[in-house]
């Protein structure tokens, strides 16, 4: 008879742990009006932690949705012309090749030297005539679409190469950079 009351008290305190523990969890994950405290914050997904493809991969970097507006600064891979550094006329496939290796340096680059190592590759191949500026990217800018579509579906810090069209974009590939 010990044995009856001793196995009916653990089951009534069982039962009565997991009825808290259940009520417990069902105000924290139902009550629609909990409010986390002030202190609280989720681990954020750092997404420079993520490692860069072995080779160019245009997700890499892009956004789901396009934004309304970016910052933008590229780099100038010209198809054609003389090329920098080596100084030699470059068919469009080694300047294919050529724009994806700086992709690659830029995307192996540790997340908090990105932006000097960007700085260095556009004084190292930038073939563009003006400065390293910025540009406005908004859907209505006047520049190729495939500068635009790149420049707001890409993450901030991250570079994307807009496709190259002979027609509508004769100068070569643009390594374009979201800068904000």
């Amino acid at each position: 008879m010990a044995q009856k009351k001793s196995s009916v008290g653990s089951f009534v305190f069982g039962l009565l742990i997991a009825a808290l523990i259940g009520v417990g969890l069902g105000l924290l994950i139902v009550n629609p009006g909990y409010k986390a405290p002030a202190n609280f914050a989720p681990p954020e997904k750092d997404k420079g932690d993520a490692p860069a493809p072995s080779s160019y991969d245009d997700n890499y970097g892009k956004l789901a949705t396009p934004v309304a507006s970016a910052k933008v600064t590229h780099i100038l891979v010209k198809v054609g012309a003389t090329s920098k550094p080596a100084g030699k006329k470059r068919t469009e496939a080694e300047a294919k090749k050529l724009v994806e290796d700086i992709w690659k340096q830029y995307a192996d680059a540790p997340e908090k030297d990105k932006d000097k190592v960007w700085k260095d590759l556009q004084v190292k191949y930038n073939e563009d005539n003006g400065d390293h500026n910025e540009y406005d990217v908004t859907p209505n800018a006047q520049l190729v679409q495939g500068f635009k579509d790149i420049g707001l579906t890409t993450e901030v810090k991250k570079a994307r190469i807009a496709p190259y069209d002979k027609v509508k974009s004769h100068y070569g590939f643009h390594l374009i950079r979201r800068e904000k």
